[in-house]
């Protein structure tokens, strides 16, 4: 990761929630249900602000499959 995402992450608790959401991949709408249900108090827009702040950054990646939009990590996680 870059290290701006690096400093937001830390910065900001509702980024770590976000990754935490995407796990290997899901749509947006469902992103978005889930933050909400971890007690984030944003916005649907606001969150979608925040998530696509991150694909801006390399974090994620955003791709458009039909009507649906999927959110994905753009690293796999290292194996330790």
């Amino acid at each position: 990761m870059s290290d701006i995402a690096d400093v937001l992450i830390e910065r900001k608790p509702e980024y770590r929630i976000i990754l935490e959401c995407v796990g290997d991949g899901t749509i947006m709408s469902d992103l978005v249900t889930c933050i909400l249900e971890k007690g984030v108090k944003l916005s649907p827009g606001t969150i979608m602000l925040k998530v696509n702040t991150l694909v801006k950054y390399g974090v994620l990646k955003s791709m458009r499959m039909g009507k649906y939009t999927v959110v994905k990590p753009a690293f796999k996680k290292r194996r330790r």
